[in-house]
């Protein structure tokens, strides 16, 4: 039987953050959203799904896209994959399957209230630059991050001459409010 007294709510649709706050990934409201919780989750979370031969941040990885991308798709870029703040990421073979739909929609529904918070439009063209943009990171980072690259990979030499550092997670805190502070305020 368990203790009543070590239960966090009735209401458990929310999850606790960094600063102390609650924030509900499936109903997101602009008021608890906080750039400081959304960067503590993404500098800690690695990107494919940790399977490199060292710890590459997401954090990282949206500050490289961020100085890749025309300058006013900069703010999106930097903070396209904020939602992995709050929810983490799933890999694309599952996260593509029919069963993992409701998914991908409150996935959406949480990066564009943070879009909305951060007030970063865009047209469906520079989106679909942005989508192509990061996409091309593929080519740029497996051959940095993987000890031995699977030929299926099917990589070509990237389009944009760039070093993964493969920060530690504070270090790629610290690069991406860095440039959120560049771009944001």
């Amino acid at each position: 039987m368990s203790d009543p007294s070590l239960s966090w709510s009735n209401d458990k649709n929310w999850i606790q953050t960094n600063s102390g706050g609650q924030f509900y990934p499936l109903d997101p409201r602009l008021e608890d959203i906080n750039i400081l919780d959304i960067v503590e989750g993404i500098s800690k979370e690695c990107r494919y799904n940790g399977q490199t031969n060292g710890f590459y941040s997401v954090a990282e990885h949206c500050v490289i896209l961020s100085r890749l991308v025309p300058e006013r798709l900069a703010k999106a870029a930097l903070l396209h994959d904020a939602s992995e703040g709050y929810i983490s990421d799933i890999c694309r073979p599952v996260k593509t399957k029919p069963e993992m739909a409701e998914y991908v929609l409150a996935e959406a529904r949480l990066q564009n209230t943070l879009y909305h918070y951060f007030r970063i439009t865009h047209t469906a063209e520079d989106w679909k630059l942005l989508e192509t943009l990061d996409s091309e990171m593929i080519h740029i980072e497996a051959p940095q991050v993987f000890k031995t690259l699977n030929p299926a990979w099917k990589l070509r030499p990237p389009k944009f001459d760039v070093k993964i550092q493969m920060l530690e997670w504070r270090d790629a805190k610290a690069a991406y409010m860095q440039r959120f502070n560049e771009l944001l305020t």
